[in-house]
C-alpha cells in the first residue's frame, strides 16, 4: 500500500513539474494592443488637414523625418485632437490618404 501511495506521488509530482516547466506560447499583439516599438527610429510624415482631406493625409513632395516618437512629440502644437504624425518603418509612396494612415506603426495626436 506504502509503494502504491508513493508511487502515485512521485507521478503526480513529475506531472506538477513537467507542466510548470513548459514554456508558455508568446502572444501576438491584437489590434487592441499597444505595439508601441519604443525606441525605434521611424520615417514621421505630417498629417496635413484642408477642405478636400478633413481626415488628413501626406500629400506629394512631403520629406519625412527619421527618428524616435519621443523625438517628434514635442512637433506637435495643442489645438484639435487630431493626428499630427505618423511614423513608418519604411518610406512610402506618396501621398498617403486618410485611409492608410491607420497603416502607421505609430501615430502621434494633438493635445487639446
Amino acid at each position: 500500500m506504502k509503494k502504491i501511495l508513493f508511487s502515485a506521488a512521485l507521478m503526480m509530482g513529475f506531472a506538477v513539474v513537467s507542466v510548470a516547466g513548459t514554456p508558455k506560447s508568446e502572444s501576438k499583439p491584437t489590434e487592441t494592443q499597444s505595439t508601441n516599438k519604443s525606441g525605434q527610429s521611424l520615417y514621421w510624415y505630417d498629417v496635413v488637414y484642408d477642405g478636400s482631406h478633413q481626415d488628413g493625409y501626406v500629400p506629394n513632395g512631403t520629406t519625412p523625418e527619421q527618428g524616435e516618437r519621443s523625438e517628434m512629440e514635442g512637433d506637435c502644437p495643442q489645438g484639435e485632437a487630431k493626428l499630427c504624425k505618423v511614423g513608418f518603418q519604411s518610406q512610402q509612396t506618396l501621398p498617403i490618404s486618410s485611409e492608410n494612415l491607420g497603416n502607421a506603426t505609430e501615430n502621434i495626436t494633438r493635445s487639446n
